[in-house]
């Protein structure tokens, strides 16, 4: 068990040290008149209380308890004053664009300071956690000191990177070690970047709002001389929010929207879906679409763009640190005759509480171990993999067709005799649809995707796949691989039918099993 700190010793929570930098930055702000007396009088209340368990602190179970929940406490009670600080300026006008990222800023605050209450934070955790506190009061001040004034370059070099940054913190125990399908750029995201899949209707219209706020919308084709596949990747990787155009037909157009749709999810960018009036999802993503009526769309996008940007995170869904630990040992492990690398592992597995310091050391060990191809996302959900030692096979297709159960039995027989377990989507059990279908994704050593029919939930799942890196054979009857969306026009795709009664299918999905 962890010890409790004392006065002289800042110990494993840091309580003593924390305090002292939050007392410091609140006497600075007395002393510019950055606080006003009202305010001034409960803050100085809380900051005695916080004084006398920071000092005092308890060495016994029951009395840590009684700190920690005294320290939820606290954190509840300082929350209106994170949320809307009541400075000695003047705040901006109500209606103004700065008053309304002041909004912003405040549910940022809040959520960054009730994770920085949860108990037994590691110290690289809680060191940033302190800093994006720090910068998210500049970021106020700022706002505060534009009054009415334009915020657009405030938004561009201060606010976009700050939402990015606490979006990140926000699902730092989903720590995920994926090896994208596509060629990876090594750096990350910008901040003010935005992706756009869809038809070229709504793409003028999120490029118009795009200018305004001044925003960098991607090309409306890839680079001149390169395969659009890959080319839509790097853009979507080097981008933060994604806008998605849902008003094409079904068929290859839209199931190219889902599939770059499923990339997203899988990285966590923030993603804002587009849908005609009246119009519903053709599967559940598990996020709201905005509705395009004709009146007043531009209003519309800018608020979805505000949401997608500026919004508050949800509480962590999970830990995946001790299997992405795990899986680092067991694939590096051939490597770890370098001391270097060895270190690095050491180094993550002693950190294996703090997300924030297994993140740092598991990109030195990558780096060491030379895998260029490997990337750590944190995406929306926690990661797992697959175990090598229990092979199991996830199959995604479009099911109620006249053909979807032969398939299906071909694909179940072809994978009891390699001895893989088999998984069909429309047999998971889950009430959490999408979460079901990546976990099963995480957890595949195989992935069979029908892309007959180009259906959207198919092409979205198939998205998530590639973004992983997991092991994908795709197929397809009739006339699909002329029919193949531009993002996998390059890509292999098996075309088969049922004429023989499956038997060169069913021997090439043997094939794909046993490689």
């Amino acid at each position: 068990m962890r010890q409790a700190s004392t006065s002289s010793d800042p110990g494993p929570w840091g309580l003593a040290v924390l305090f002292s930098a939050l007392e410091q930055r609140y006497r600075s702000d007395v002393a510019t008149q950055r606080v006003s007396g009202e305010r001034r009088q409960a803050l100085e209340l809380l900051l005695e209380e916080l004084r006398t368990l920071v000092h005092q602190p308890p060495d016994d179970p029951t009395g840590i308890m009684a700190l920690l929940g005294k320290l939820r406490e606290l954190q509840e009670r300082l929350g209106p004053a994170l949320a809307s600080p009541n400075l000695a300026t003047p705040p901006p006008p109500a209606a103004s664009r700065a008053a309304a990222l002041c909004d912003r800023v405040g549910r940022w605050k809040v959520f960054v300071a009730r994770e920085l209450a949860r108990p037994m934070l590691g110290t690289a955790e809680r060191a940033a956690a302190t800093d994006l506190l720090v910068r998210l009061g500049r970021a106020f001040q700022a706002l505060n000191v534009s009054g009415a004034g334009d915020t657009q370059a405030l938004e561009r070099e201060l606010l976009r990177a700050l939402g990015r940054d606490v979006r990140e913190f926000g699902v730092r125990r989903h720590l995920t070690i994926a090896a994208p399908a596509w060629e990876t750029p090594p750096r990350g995201s910008d901040a003010s970047s935005v992706f756009y899949s869809g038809g070229e209707s709504a793409r003028d219209l999120v490029a118009g709002v795009c200018e305004h706020r001044g925003l960098t919308l991607t090309p409306r084709q890839g680079p001149a001389g390169r395969e659009l596949g890959p080319a839509r990747w790097r853009e979507l990787w080097t981008s933060h929010a994604a806008v998605f155009d849902f008003g094409a037909a079904p068929g290859p157009a839209l199931a190219a929207v889902s599939y770059e749709l499923g990339l997203a999810r899988a990285l966590d960018h923030p993603c804002v879906i587009l849908v005609p009036l009246e119009q519903r999802l053709p599967f559940d993503v598990n996020l709201e679409p905005y509705a395009l009526t004709g009146r007043d769309d531009a209003a519309l996008v800018e608020r979805a763009l505000d949401d997608a940007l500026f919004g508050v995170p949800e509480p962590p869904a999970g830990d995946s640190l001790a299997a992405t630990l795990a899986h680092a040992a067991a694939t590096l492990d051939a490597r770890r005759g370098q001391p270097a690398l060895r270190g690095a592992l050491d180094v993550a597995r002693g950190a294996a509480d703090d997300p924030v310091a297994v993140h740092r050391a598991l990109e030195t060990a990558l780096g060491l171990a030379g895998k260029p191809d490997a990337r750590l996302l944190l995406p929306a959900w926690p990661g797992s993999y697959a175990d090598p030692r229990s092979p199991r096979c996830f199959h995604v297709m479009p099911f109620g067709y006249p053909w979807s159960d032969a398939v299906r039995d071909l694909a179940a027989a072809a994978c009891v005799q390699a001895h893989v377990t088999y998984v069909r989507a429309d047999l998971v059990r889950e009430s959490r649809i999408i979460r079901s279908i990546w976990d099963e994704i995480c957890r595949a050593t195989h992935i069979l995707v029908d892309l007959t029919a180009f259906n959207a939930n198919v092409a979205f799942e198939l998205g998530v796949a590639h973004a992983l890196g997991r092991s994908v054979f795709l197929m397809g009857q009739s006339d699909t691989v002329e029919r193949l969306f531009p993002s996998l026009a390059k890509v292999r795709v098996q075309r088969y039918d049922l004429a023989d009664g499956g038997a060169r299918l069913g021997h090439a999905i043997a094939s794909f099993l046993d490689g």
